[in-house]
């Protein structure tokens, strides 16, 4: 007699399972970076950006395209941005790194810190870029650097919390 754990049933919940616990990872990602405690700092970091930067190029099953689209409507929501407008920035930012990947793939640290430094300065001007345009003015760009540099160095340490939610959900 089978036990109820080894029926596909079973095991088909246990992958949806796991993925609504990574996308409710996700989320609070999303929600630690509008805290207001940044603003006492007077800067704000992407921490989704660490997880879809490492998730992209190291644990792809565990995003798709369908998640980093709603994700990016929260986003907008929250930030009041216009609606599809993070969806459509980061699905183009998750296309832009899947043509990268067989270069990243097997970086170091070091390479791997340095790629995720230039995907946070392209999705940075491209966001300054895009509300430019949007509001048919030059914002200025000099005010997005401070959460730019502290976005980048916390990727070690997004890593690492990476690693052991890894580990602690399998």
């Amino acid at each position: 007699m089978l036990s109820s754990e080894s029926s596909p049933l079973f095991s088909q919940v246990r992958i949806y399972l796991r993925k609504a616990e990574y996308f409710l990872f996700l989320l609070l990602l999303i929600v630690l970076s509008t805290l207001p405690s940044w603003n006492w700092i007077e800067m704000r970091p992407q921490l989704f950006l660490i997880a879809l930067y490492h998730w992209t190029l190291y644990q792809p099953s565990l995003l798709n395209l369908g998640q980093i689209f709603f994700l990016g409507l929260i986003q907008d929501s929250i930030y009041g941005y216009p609606l599809g407008l993070s969806s459509v920035e980061l699905l183009l930012l998750h296309g832009a790194l899947l043509t990268q990947q067989r270069y990243l793939l097997e970086a170091t640290l070091m390479i791997s810190w340095l790629g995720f430094a230039m995907f946070s300065l392209v999705d940075s001007l491209f966001h300054w870029g895009l509300f430019s345009y949007g509001i048919g003015a030059w914002l200025e760009y000099s005010g997005t650097l401070p959460g730019l540099f502290l976005t980048i160095s916390l990727y070690p340490f997004g890593v690492k919390t990476l690693a052991l939610l890894k580990n602690k959900l399998g």
